[in-house]
């Protein structure tokens, strides 16, 4: 689909088919499901090959009531909470007591100081996210064509007439159900233990508490099924401009 760029409501440049599925994911019913096919993640770090799925998932939620629910979970959160994880890792398993406590409370403190938006060094990556995203309506956000700038800090593109340009469809929601198509591989990383606590605590938090998944939707899926409409990528993926570093 070739549709011209046009300058939206929301600031950036987008096809019109954008806008429109824009337009059909603001005004669904909130809290109801919706069924991706065929999504592919697009972060390969963490990936040898990567997986394809189908998911089954709650959307347009109040983000931050839903954010505050998993900080309230992961501040009551103790270290006995995580005990069956610890133990399905084969370096945290052989920590003594003592030690193992040590590194829990650091690291508890470092997901709550995250989760407070306090740590210096997530800072960056924060400012980073508001750049380059517009929030659209609750659950979905736009994500910028973006580029990195010689200090290596990713900036929106600028358009001569000093606009951005739309990208992709971020939808944030509640997965209900994964089916794999193609289950994928993960790197194996070697990380030290400040890392493996916090993939425990991670783990102990999901369990407990409400999961928030994050899903970008460009030219990596095969179609969006909501309130009774269906989106693919023809609808989303933009035709770029002619754009320029600011």
């Amino acid at each position: 689909m070739n549709d011209s760029m046009i300058l939206s409501p929301y600031g950036f440049y987008a096809t019109q088919s954008m806008l429109d599925a824009l337009d059909t994911l603001k005004n669904c019913a909130a809290g109801r499901f919706a069924t991706i096919k065929g999504y592919v993640p697009l972060s390969v770090k963490s990936w040898v090959k990567l997986p394809k799925y189908d998911a089954t998932i709650t959307t347009r939620f109040d983000t931050e009531k839903l954010y505050n629910r998993r900080k309230a979970a992961l501040e009551a959160m103790q270290l006995e909470d995580c005990m069956v994880y610890v133990m399905q890792d084969n370096v945290l398993c052989k920590l003594d007591a003592t030690a193992l406590r040590h590194a829990f409370d650091a690291r508890m403190k470092d997901e709550i100081a995250s989760m407070n938006r306090e740590r210096p060094d997530t800072a960056n990556h924060r400012e980073g996210q508001a750049r380059c995203h517009v929030n659209i309506c609750n659950g979905v956000r736009v994500h910028l064509k973006t580029y990195k700038s010689d200090d290596g800090i990713m900036l929106p593109y600028v358009t001569d007439d000093g606009n951005t340009v739309a990208e992709s469809i971020r939808v944030h929601g509640i997965q209900q159900h994964r089916r794999y198509i193609e289950k994928g591989e993960r790197k194996v990383v070697n990380s030290g233990v400040p890392v493996r606590v916090g993939n425990i605590i991670k783990k102990a938090l999901n369990f407990r508490s409400v999961a928030l998944t994050s899903y970008t939707l460009g030219d990596n899926f095969d179609s969006l099924a909501i309130d009774g409409n269906r989106l693919t990528p023809d609808d989303i993926t933009p035709d770029m401009v002619e754009a320029t570093e600011d």
